[in-house]
């Protein structure tokens, strides 16, 4: 791909530029260094909650984060984008999923820490609960739960027709978010904040999560995973 006109690549994390053991291979990082030398500005987009970008960000330093599956969009400390679930609609849905038998595993990402039925490994922000006594949330941008019922999301979805859910390919994960929350909407929010055209930007994604922001882009780019061997 020719990156003349390019002043801002966005790409995913998971199964994109990350391989299946979560490192960046060296070339990839040449190439992003080539990039940047270039002036061409770096964005994340991710469905992973900025504290869990951590170690990515020391490899490749993005300009640009946007995590939780386009929730929120951070240019440093300076906020582009933001998207949160309303507080009754996070607790209506605690109580809705909570006591589901068909609920294998509830995490909500906050501002703050990540909420969860079960201790996720190596994140330090988890915060582990069984949600029968109520919760300071804080800012929610995602509410995912594990299932092995596929229907089941959609069933849930359906009485809470004021935000958005999405389920991930290859996985019995399931993300409601704010009707915003969405990489799309994040990344027109960066392209307008920084001034950028449309068409100078290139985003790269595999997953459903991915697709409105590959259509926003200048050049949008679907990857194919490959399989772990």
């Amino acid at each position: 791909m020719a990156l003349d006109g390019i002043k801002l690549i966005a790409t995913d994390l998971d199964d994109t530029i990350l391989r299946c053991d979560n490192t960046i291979s060296d070339y990839t990082k040449v190439v992003f260094a080539r990039c940047r030398e270039k002036g061409i500005l770096i964005a994340f987009a991710t469905a992973r909650s900025q504290m869990r970008t951590a170690r990515i960000a020391e490899w490749i330093p993005p300009d640009i984060l946007i995590s939780d599956m386009g929730a929120i969009a951070r240019q440093g400390a300076k906020i582009l984008h933001k998207a949160t679930m309303p507080p009754d609609v996070v607790s209506a849905l605690v109580q809705r999923v909570r006591n589901d038998p068909q609920i294998l595993q509830i995490s909500i990402q906050a501002d703050k820490a990540s909420f969860d039925s079960e201790s996720w490994e190596g994140n330090p922000h988890s915060v582990l609960t069984d949600f029968s006594k109520p919760v300071e949330f804080g800012d929610v941008y995602k509410f995912t739960i594990r299932t092995a019922d596929s229907q089941l999301p959609g069933i849930i979805a359906a009485d809470f027709p004021g935000i958005g859910m999405i389920s991930f390919r290859d996985t019995d994960w399931h993300a409601f978010h704010a009707l915003g929350a969405t990489k799309g909407n994040a990344l027109l929010a960066v392209a307008a904040a920084l001034g950028i055209p449309l068409g100078n930007i290139a985003a790269f994604g595999d997953d459903t999560s991915d697709i409105g922001m590959l259509r926003v882009a200048g050049i949008g780019v679907a990857c194919k995973t490959q399989s772990a061997k």
